[in-house]
């Protein structure tokens, strides 16, 4: 019984400092990234004069990007499933260049990404979804231009890498993305990172809502750290089953106390 609690309290103790341990990593990972206060995602919608003339902005960063649908990106060659040509996109999959300021994301060994020419950055979930790794080719074709890309990294996407965020990112080389781009008019993503002044950030959504944009989403940094909350879900319920096991203990302990003295 004396060895059931004492391997019951280290298991709490290493579940809480699991615990402790992702919350700091997750911290640790949007700061690294410089994960702005604010994040606005807009179809066509151009924000830089309000951004401009607002006095609760400190400073602010546009990602211009370009959503892929379905029928416009495809597998050439998988090293795990030979002769997979489907690519499963999810809910919104956009091409963009490497952002070099805010939101950024980094390889399998968290250096920043440096793609050269016919190289792509796949973000993990997409990769795992997809059965892809570093070597593997992928398609795109954009404004009836195509350019076959071989897999660098697989990204780490602070900002947009976790499985409550349907909204994805594949990265490419400046000179490839606007050769994709072409010549012909398409729907613009904008992503709006935004800083604000100390204690400005209640007043600028207030004064945010008021303008009535017409934008997909507005994304805060609390918000960005809750989307990761499965991985802190699992340490919990992992502390939970701790503290349980050590109320069986104590509870055979009473048991095997009050019939000794029965007995």
């Amino acid at each position: 019984l004396f060895l059931f609690i004492v391997l019951a309290a280290t298991f709490l103790a290493g579940s809480v400092s699991n615990l402790v341990t992702v919350m700091g990593a997750v911290d640790h990972f949007l700061d690294t990234a410089n994960t702005p206060d604010i994040i606005i995602i807009a179809l066509e919608e151009r924000l830089e004069k309000f951004l401009d003339e607002s006095n609760f902005v400190s400073e602010y960063e546009v990602l211009d990007m370009r959503a892929v649908s379905g029928d416009e990106i495809e597998i050439v060659r998988c090293q795990k499933e030979p002769g997979k040509k489907k690519y499963e996109k999810g809910n919104t999959l956009a091409i963009g260049t490497v952002p070099e300021n805010f939101s950024k994301v980094f390889d399998g060994e968290g250096n920043t990404l440096d793609l050269k020419r016919g190289e792509v950055a796949v973000a993990k979930l997409q990769a795992q979804s997809n059965d892809l790794q570093v070597g593997d080719v992928i398609k795109i074709t954009l404004s009836g231009r195509s350019l076959e890309l071989t897999i660098k990294s697989i990204a780490k996407d602070a900002v947009f890498g976790s499985q409550m965020i349907g909204f994805k990112r594949l990265f490419l080389n400046q000179e490839d993305y606007e050769y994709l781009m072409g010549e012909e008019p398409y729907v613009h993503i904008l992503v709006y990172n935004v800083n604000c002044l100390r204690e400005g950030q209640e007043a600028f959504l207030k004064e945010y809502r008021r303008s009535n944009f017409k934008v997909l989403s507005v994304v805060e940094k609390s918000t960005i750290k809750m989307t990761y909350i499965f991985d802190m879900l699992i340490a919990g319920i992992l502390i939970v089953v701790s503290v349980c096991l050590i109320l069986i203990s104590f509870l055979i302990l009473r048991f095997t106390i009050l019939f000794t003295m029965q007995e």
